[in-house]
C-alpha cells in the first residue's frame, strides 16, 4: 500500500510540473465542443464533461473522488477544484494519515466560474450560478446564485427571468464563439444605452 501511495504521489507531481496535452487525456467523458486551454488533470477517467465547456488555463482539477460539469459551462484560469480530502480526525499519524476520503463535486449548467476559485470537496454549484473572481467555494450554491468571498457567500441572484429566456432560445456563449459570433467590446459601466440594447452578438 505504501508503494502504491509514494507511485502516485511520484506521478502526481510529474503531470503538475508536465501537464498532458488536454486534447490527448482520457475523460470519463466528453463533450462536443469543448475547450481546454491547459493545466493539471488527476485521474480524469473520474471527469465528466459536458457540451460547449470552457476550461481556462492553468486549472487545477483533483478529480479521485469524481467531478461532473456539465453543459455550456465556463471556467476562468487557475481555477482548482478538489474531490477528497486527508483524514485528520482519528488519524494514526500527524498532521494527517494515509486515508484520504472522497466526496465529489457537481457543477450543472450555465454555470461561469471566475479565475482563481477554489472549490472544496462535495461542493454542488446549481444551474446558472456565478462564481466570483478569487472565491473559495465551501457549500452548495443554488441555482443562479452569484456569489463571492472566502468563503463565498450569496451577493444577488441572476435576472431569472432573462436567464430562462435565454436558455429556451438556446443563446449559449460556446455556440456563439463556435460560429464566429461573437462581438467582444469593452465599454464603461456608465455606457447604459449599450447596455440596454444587448448588442453583445452579431445578427
Amino acid at each position: 500500500m505504501i508503494k502504491k501511495m509514494a507511485y502516485q504521489a511520484i506521478r502526481s507531481v510529474y503531470h503538475f510540473l508536465n501537464p498532458r496535452n488536454p486534447n490527448k487525456i482520457k475523460f470519463k467523458l466528453k463533450g462536443d465542443n469543448v475547450e481546454i486551454s491547459g493545466g493539471s488533470f488527476f485521474n480524469p477517467e473520474n471527469m465528466s464533461i459536458g457540451h460547449n465547456v470552457y476550461i481556462g488555463h492553468e486549472s487545477y482539477f483533483a478529480c479521485v473522488g469524481g467531478l461532473t460539469i456539465e453543459d455550456n459551462v465556463i471556467i476562468g484560469p487557475r481555477v482548482s477544484i478538489h474531490t477528497s480530502n486527508h483524514r485528520y480526525e482519528d488519524a494514526y499519524t500527524l498532521p494527517y494519515d494515509g486515508v484520504s476520503i472522497k466526496r465529489p463535486v457537481y457543477i450543472e449548467s450555465n454555470v461561469w466560474i471566475g479565475g482563481h476559485v477554489t472549490i472544496i470537496p462535495g461542493v454542488r454549484i446549481g444551474e446558472g450560478a456565478v462564481i466570483g473572481l478569487g472565491s473559495v467555494v465551501t457549500k452548495d450554491v443554488p441555482k443562479c446564485a452569484v456569489v463571492g468571498g472566502n468563503p463565498a457567500k450569496i451577493i444577488k441572484y441572476r435576472d431569472q427571468e432573462h436567464y430562462e429566456r435565454l436558455k429556451e432560445q438556446g443563446q449559449y456563449y460556446m455556440n456563439y464563439r463556435k460560429q464566429g459570433l461573437i462581438k467582444h467590446k469593452y465599454i464603461d459601466q456608465s455606457d447604459r444605452a449599450f447596455i440596454e440594447k444587448a448588442e453583445i452578438f452579431k445578427g
